[in-house]
């Protein structure tokens, strides 16, 4: 083994738990040679050279240039370095496009490309810094997880399958997940190897669709992929924000009609009750669930329900405006004659009372559009939860701490859970084997 504490060609990494055959498939996956590690170290060493490089006073006009396109913001020179540098995401996001992307004008070189040319350069940082100025940000998706030895990923763009010689993503980055970074592309014909210089988003598999929508909305006309992503790499870095944050809350619970639902909820004493269940016998726009339930229909769609309790009779609906029209029709048609006073309770919390319940009730049962609202909301906010670091767990988050056995007792918790809420009638709210799936645990 050299001496410089880097692997030699002849030595592979196994995890404790990897079954000695993928050992073996791997091994020239986990080979790092003295080469590759020399770059690896150079890497981060080349970029503070770059990063000090451009903040020369002769860059000054082009640093307000560039604020001002990337952020579309006029500042001046103390106040973007000041607000940029200390701002660790903003740093990751600016600086790399400034460095290797951006250009004055579209016939001059980029900063990089003027590092390149000005600063002294050992052959093997030169070959880093030319593939820094090539580099772009890009989606891939990872065929693996993500270890010591690097992982496989294949480029969204290109369809090609790349291995990551880099392993910065270990405990990050989980076979079907997508990762949009900056890889640098770096070697000669003898040795070649692929590192990350900048990380910019890890999403789910559930965010593939998306990613490939805006893949595909590049323009063709600037040239091949790396190029169109070069000019708009300000916009793909503001999509996969935009994403993340769509992703990592659950989705406003709204019905087909645009309306933020809630749970409405109004109780029709002995009075009303006995009114209200002869014309949930007979009138046609009511629909019988079950012995005591009925939902009504409004508009050729169930919108509302009846439940008899005893001497009571509960209504429900998700909106105020269903409840009211429930009211009005059983006033106008039944037998009825009081109003009674609705109660509006927070429907994602009556979600979460429904998995510990494991049980919605007539909610899940007679309306179709609270279950998919119901399965939308639980399956976004498990990812969430999934992504959020606990205390329990040594401020881990669970995925992280997912291939641990606490780790993943709790993930199947959870998703035991999740799968034991149904409609009412056994079938499931939540898909459990897609949500798996879209974790990573499958």
């Amino acid at each position: 083994m050299p001496d410089d504490g880097s692997l030699s060609d002849a030595q592979s990494v196994r995890t404790p738990d990897q079954p000695e055959g993928r050992s073996r498939r791997r091994r020239a996956l986990n080979v790092l040679s003295w080469e590759i590690g020399r770059y690896r170290q150079s890497l981060p060493l080349l970029v503070s050279r770059a990063m000090a490089y451009s903040a020369l006073p002769c860059f000054d006009e082009s640093l307000v240039s560039a604020v001002k396109q990337f952020y579309g913001l006029e500042m001046d020179v103390a106040t973007a370095e000041a607000e940029i540098l200390e701002d660790a995401d903003e740093r990751i996001r600016f600086f790399p496009w400034l460095l290797w992307d951006w250009r004055a004008q579209p016939d001059e070189p980029t900063i990089g490309e003027r590092f390149l040319h000005d600063q002294e350069h050992a052959p093997h940082e030169r070959r880093l810094v030319e593939a820094l100025c090539g580099s772009f940000i890009g989606w891939y998706e990872a065929l693996e997880d993500a270890g010591e030895g690097g992982v496989a990923v294949r480029d969204m763009q290109t369809g090609e399958r790349v291995h990551i010689d880099d392993d910065g993503l270990a405990s990050e980055l989980f076979e079907g997940q997508l990762l949009q970074a900056r890889l640098v592309c770096v070697g000669t014909a003898e040795v070649s190897c692929v590192l990350v210089d900048a990380v910019y988003a890890v999403i789910s598999a559930s965010g593939r669709r998306a990613v490939q929508t805006e893949i595909e909305s590049l323009p063709r006309t600037v040239g091949a992929p790396a190029v169109a992503c070069k000019i708009y790499a300000a916009e793909l870095l503001e999509a996969a924000e935009h994403l993340m944050e769509t992703l990592a809350r659950p989705p406003v619970p709204l019905d087909r009609n645009g309306e933020l639902m809630a749970v409405c909820r109004a109780t029709y004493g002995a009075s009303d009750a006995e009114g209200v269940r002869r014309m949930a016998a007979s009138d046609p726009d009511f629909v019988s669930q079950g012995p005591g339930l009925w939902a009504w229909n409004r508009d050729g769609a169930p919108r509302a329900f009846v439940e008899s309790r005893d001497d009571r009779v509960e209504a429900g609906a998700t909106t105020l405006g269903d409840l009211q029209a429930l009211g009005q029709a059983l006033r106008r048609d039944g037998d009825v004659t009081a109003t009674p006073l609705a109660s509006v309770a927070d429907f994602a919390a009556a979600v979460e009372s429904w998995v510990g319940a494991g049980t919605g009730g007539p909610w899940l049962r007679t309306l179709p559009h609270a279950a998919e609202a119901a399965a939308a909301w639980l399956f976004a906010w498990a990812r969430r939860w999934m992504d959020l670091p606990l205390g329990e767990l040594g401020d881990r988050t669970p995925r992280e701490a997912l291939r641990t056995p606490d780790g993943r007792a709790r993930v199947e918790s959870l998703i035991e859970r999740l799968g034991r809420l149904d409609d009412g009638r056994g079938v499931a709210v939540v898909d459990v084997q897609a949500l798996r799936e879209d974790l990573g645990i499958v």
